[in-house]
């Protein structure tokens, strides 16, 4: 990797990390003001700003009739507005989106202000901090982002909508997985995005998956692409990408290999695009 990327993912990390010692959680908070994304002046994509709703954004490039598919979300750290499934989600019909950070952009599962302060999953209100659904192909592309905050937080609530509008055809088996893996970010049944210069970091799930789950469902269509990312302070089984056909029987698992750096469980992705399965190809640090 060099200088430069290493710097930006250094300038993620400490904003991402100041900011969960600190409980300052507030700069994307979504309370009051204008919540509704930007249009660019003379560009192709739709602006969000700290305060504002990275999925009205992406709502509404899905909808768009201009082109305009691409959201770009400026620098701050955004977090749930209220408990949920995810953060952020895209399924079928966000396909060919790019969804992509101007600057330091941190995206949490954590919100002190609404968490349970008496349950094992504080300060997490939501199951998945990013969550890619069925009917996504390599047209969609997530790129430049920070993930972090999960913490095995647990709900099978539908509110405020759906994240997966094709989880009754996909079947009811492994819900358990549908919902629990993936803290990070869940990319579940004919998914195949492409992921670029992403950090996650200090996400938990149960039971695995704490950085990225993929559950393919056996569908092999296409692969997923992640590529210079970087996973680190998630401690095993958090690095587990289980692949689990739709018979509901256990799959192959796919373990990433871990290299411990002072005393974190560090994972640098350069390059994943197998062609039949689903695996990531891990590199030590230079």
């Amino acid at each position: 990797m060099t200088s430069e990327p290493r710097r930006l993912i250094q300038r993620r990390t400490a904003l991402a990390h100041g900011a969960s010692c600190l409980g300052l959680w507030g700069a994307g908070c979504r309370g009051g003001g204008d919540t509704a994304p930007v249009e660019g002046d003379g560009d192709d994509a739709w602006h969000v700003h700290p305060g504002q709703s990275i999925q009205a954004a992406l709502d509404r490039a899905s909808s768009a009739t201009d082109g305009r598919r691409r959201v770009v979300v400026h620098e701050g750290t955004y977090r749930p507005e209220r408990p949920g499934q995810a953060l952020v989600w895209l399924n079928r019909r966000h396909d060919g989106i790019t969804l992509e950070a101007d600057g330091p952009v941190v995206l949490t599962a954590a919100n002190s202000d609404i968490a349970d302060r008496d349950t094992a999953s504080f300060p997490a209100v939501v199951n998945h901090v990013v969550y890619f659904g069925d009917g996504i192909s390599a047209r969609t592309v997530f790129r430049g982002f920070t993930i972090t905050g999960a913490n095995r937080f647990d709900t099978r609530s539908d509110e405020p909508e759906p994240i997966e509008p094709n989880r009754p055809e996909l079947g009811k088996q492994n819900l358990l997985f549908f919902y629990c893996d993936g803290g990070g970010m869940k990319i579940f049944g004919r998914s195949y995005p492409r992921i670029e210069q992403v950090e996650g970091t200090a996400n938990v799930a149960s039971p695995c998956g704490g950085g990225v789950s993929i559950q393919h469902l056996g569908f092999q269509q296409d692969a997923v692409r992640i590529s210079d990312s970087i996973f680190l302070g998630q401690p095993l089984p958090g690095h587990r990408v289980g692949d689990r056909p739709a018979s509901g029987q256990p799959g192959r698992d796919h373990q990433l290999p871990v290299h411990r750096e002072r005393g974190q469980h560090r994972t640098r992705v350069r390059s994943a695009r197998p062609a039949n399965r689903t695996t990531l190809a891990t590199a030590r640090e230079p």
